[in-house]
């Protein structure tokens, strides 16, 4: 009887102990799951955001295109350049921003430079063993823990190096930008290669087919002739459906390459201007 009543008391000692751990634990994972803070652990739960990618945000009427993500190690800054395509003429272009290291937690992000379409964000307080980064780009009037457009995810994957970030350079913003333009073409032009000879391909197998019936024809009946006729009729019309086609795609290629060589010169006009500017402040 002793031992049990001993017993009880016991119980009764460490039940409030640990009904205190216990709420204290779900309270912990309560915030950690529902806080705008939390970042995924695993590598598998986040998609890196690579150069060049589009996220689109139709309630907001806003397209963003990562064009550089940039750390320099000596200064502890990160620069990220964005495209930000707004088509609903709200005239809005100072954005609000939240950025995370995996591990550590809260960096402080700044949007350092705007001018129209190109924005310029810098991230500090960057702990020196990060791992991942996320950013946040909310509305100017919104918290974007808590609501935000868009989310990037930068890592050693497709943060570039660099010895040092410049400060405000308008001109190396111009050429970063019209490089991008640069290479969209250039890749357009690419799959555009790879349609064609795709379509190629096709009048290839057409104009077989074609030969492979008409050897066929004199040793047909008559009353098939006409059927025969017309499968042949169908497949050059298909063959001059993909010739089209092809031709389009030239024109298209074409005009991207002028398209290519107007932002060349443009990039020469911007390194102009920059060694210009270097020379005044000597």
């Amino acid at each position: 009887m002793e031992r049990e009543y001993k017993t009880y008391r016991l119980e009764r000692h460490k039940n409030p102990i640990f009904k205190t751990l216990l709420i204290c634990f779900a309270l912990f994972y309560l915030v950690l799951l529902t806080s705008g803070f939390w970042f995924p652990q695993s590598r598998d739960d986040f998609e890196i955001t690579e150069i060049g990618t589009v996220q689109e945000n139709a309630d907001r009427n806003r397209r963003v295109t990562l064009i550089r993500w940039d750390y320099s190690e000596e200064q502890g800054i990160m620069q990220l350049q964005l495209r930000m395509e707004n088509t609903s003429l709200d005239g809005i272009n100072q954005y609000s921003y939240l950025a995370m290291e995996r591990s550590h937690g809260e960096c402080q992000a700044e949007q350092i430079y705007e001018d129209g379409q190109i924005i310029v964000v810098n991230i500090t307080d960057i702990p020196d063993n990060w791992t991942a980064v996320s950013l946040r780009i909310g509305m100017p009037d919104t918290d974007p823990e808590e609501e935000f457009l868009f989310r990037l995810y930068g890592s050693p994957e497709n943060i570039s190096t660099v010895t040092e970030i410049p400060e405000n350079n308008r001109n190396e913003y111009y050429i970063a930008d019209t490089r991008y333009s640069i290479q969209a073409l250039e890749q357009e032009n690419r799959n555009l290669q790879e349609e064609a000879e795709g379509l190629r391909t096709e009048i290839r197998e057409l104009n077989r087919q074609i030969t492979e019936i008409t050897e066929e024809l004199p040793y047909i009946p008559a009353e098939e002739m006409e059927e025969k006729e017309a499968e042949i009729s169908a497949l050059e019309t298909e063959i001059q459906n993909r010739t089209g086609q092809i031709s389009d795609i030239t024109d298209t290629q074409q005009t991207n390459e002028e398209g290519i060589s107007l932002l060349e010169e443009k990039i020469q006009e911007y390194q102009g201007r920059d060694g210009e500017n270097r020379n005044g402040n000597r």
